[in-house]
């Protein structure tokens, strides 16, 4: 059963006193009661709206929220538990941030084939973190970590985000019933985040990293908008133009070793806004 909350982890499937210049690097070797990040994912909860070509606020039952990233920080045990093991509460930190962005265009590839991904809709900003969720968050290495919390890593974190027609790679991480189930409300989330590009420079390409699935809201008020029993319901992705509230189920999660954490903030457009 598709668990339907806002931005789900559930699928199928030397001392740095003053820089993260460094990449990042795990020593396995070396024991620690520090939280040991590993990876992480992204994916994006809030409205959209395509004639507008807006990412907005949305309202439940009457009550205001922003749109906001969640960019989770997973350890290896995360990834090898079972998405219902209880043992996961442990192995993460939730970062919740809201995205400063305006329309863009980004070079976007799905995981799973070479050709360029056809996007409805780009994004291109920053992240502001205000808040963490989970055990681990503040127990991060501080010989690595600024405070013992990843708030310096990321904050700032220059972010792509791309909507598209549900790829495979992202299908086959749901099980074939769930597809029939809510396949005519799910899109492909693409992500770009700054990765170093071997040559000295940055690579930002998309990615679709998660699965969104499209909800009916009124597009007035925001307001979500479920059936007489107080469920969801799916927004047809066939509609020409399309508006409603996203929720995210991510599935890639990319490793930390693959970064370099101090070129997270570079690049970020003067057009972000904050």
């Amino acid at each position: 059963m598709l668990i339907l909350t806002g931005c789900s982890t559930e699928s199928d499937s030397g001392t740095r006193p003053d820089s993260l210049d460094d990449t990042y690097v795990h020593d396995e070797t070396k024991e620690s009661a520090y939280f040991q990040p590993h990876a992480l994912s992204v994916g994006y909860t809030g409205g959209w709206d395509e004639h507008y070509d807006a990412l907005m606020d949305w309202a439940y039952k009457g009550e205001g929220y922003d749109g906001y990233i969640r960019l989770t920080v997973v350890s290896e045990e995360y990834l090898r538990l079972a998405p219902d093991d209880p043992a996961r509460e442990d192995e993460y930190c939730e970062i919740r941030a809201l995205f400063h962005s305006a329309p863009a265009e980004l070079t976007a590839q799905s995981l799973g084939a070479d050709t360029d991904a056809v996007l409805r809709a780009a994004f291109d900003g920053h992240i502001e973190i205000y808040g963490f969720i989970g055990t681990q968050c503040y127990n991060f290495d501080p010989a690595i970590w600024t405070n013992g919390e990843p708030r310096e890593a990321f904050d700032g974190m220059r972010l792509g985000l791309g909507l598209g027609p549900l790829t495979p790679f992202l299908s086959e991480a749901w099980a074939s019933e769930t597809v029939m189930a809510y396949g005519g409300y799910m899109l492909s989330t693409y992500v770009a985040i700054n990765r170093p590009d071997g040559e000295g420079g940055v690579d930002f390409i998309a990615e679709d990293w998660t699965t969104a699935l499209l909800w009916q809201w009124d597009v007035d008020s925001g307001e979500v908008l479920t059936n007489d029993e107080g469920v969801l319901m799916g927004q047809d992705i066939s509609d020409p133009v399309l508006s409603g509230w996203l929720s995210c189920y991510p599935y890639w999660y990319q490793p930390l070793d693959e970064l370099e954490l101090g070129l997270l903030q570079e690049g970020v457009p003067a057009d972000s806004g904050e």
